[in-house]
């Protein structure tokens, strides 16, 4: 009888090991199969830049004018806002970095790599990937030259002409219209005091109505296309008057009119 009962319990330990066993290997396999599945939807990256090989989803350009120098506290609050824009940047977007500067040979050059937020991690599930790791990365190819683009931006020399239409004309050809249909978010970021100066054309000899210069033969060659684009503006003020609600309107009327959204106005502390 005792035989018995211990035969029995064995069997049963035997199968609840069996049942235990098959239920490890049938979550493993799950788990392997839903890990497979993710990376197979994930998109290639370009090895150096991050980007997805098929495309970007979305692309940034943060253009900065430092024709004329920030003062201390406004280069605290940019970088405060740059520190926002990158933690911030969807997925497998991109962010590209200019200055307002004189153009050669009629176009603005980057001032580096195009960069790509491969994700951070934050998304990613420790049943089927390695947050850390993909947290490292993140900052080892994203984070870390973005910040070095950023110290090089603001280290640009002032310079004695303004020409922020020629720049976002230049950058409306080079970057934007590069895209694919595909790229669905389409941004762009400037940081100035959108006062604009060169022989053709300076606001600092008075402000004029955008209606004045659209009729002018100098804005049909400086006239850029930025359908699609939405546009943040980050308002450096200058101790000389010339700003203000009607020069804000001016830009607003001006990006209306190339196809462009102003959504976001900020004046930058300082």
């Amino acid at each position: 009888m005792q035989r018995s009962v211990r035969h029995r319990r064995k069997s049963e330990r035997d199968r609840l090991g069996i049942f235990l066993l098959l239920s490890a290997v049938l979550i493993g396999g799950v788990l392997f199969g839903v890990s497979k599945y993710i990376q197979s939807n994930r998109p290639a990256l370009d090895s150096t830049t991050m980007c997805p090989v098929s495309g970007l989803s979305g692309l940034t350009v943060l253009l900065v004018d430092t024709t004329d120098p920030l003062t201390a506290l406004q280069e605290a609050d940019l970088r405060n806002h740059l520190e926002q824009i990158k933690e911030t940047l969807p997925k497998y977007s991109a962010v590209d970095v200019y200055t307002v500067s004189q153009l050669k040979d009629g176009l603005l050059k980057p001032l580096g790599e195009r960069v790509c937020n491969p994700g951070d991690g934050r998304d990613a599930s420790v049943l089927t990937s390695n947050p850390r790791m993909i947290k490292d990365k993140w900052n080892q190819r994203f984070s870390q030259p973005l910040d070095a683009l950023f110290t090089k931006m603001l280290a640009t020399s002032s310079a004695p002409e303004s020409p922020i239409f020629e720049s976002i004309q230049s950058i409306a050809v080079t970057a934007f219209g590069s895209l694919p249909d595909s790229t669905t978010t389409r941004k762009l970021i400037v940081v100035s005091d959108m006062l604009q100066n060169v022989p053709e054309y300076s606001q600092y000899k008075q402000l004029g109505s955008f209606e004045d210069l659209r009729r002018t033969q100098y804005y049909r060659r400086i006239s850029a296309d930025l359908r699609g684009v939405e546009v943040e503006l980050y308002y450096l003020r200058r101790e000389n008057g010339l700003q203000g609600t009607k020069h804000i309107e001016f830009w607003q009327q001006y990006f209306k009119d190339s196809g462009a959204t102003l959504v976001h106005v900020v004046a930058l502390q300082g």
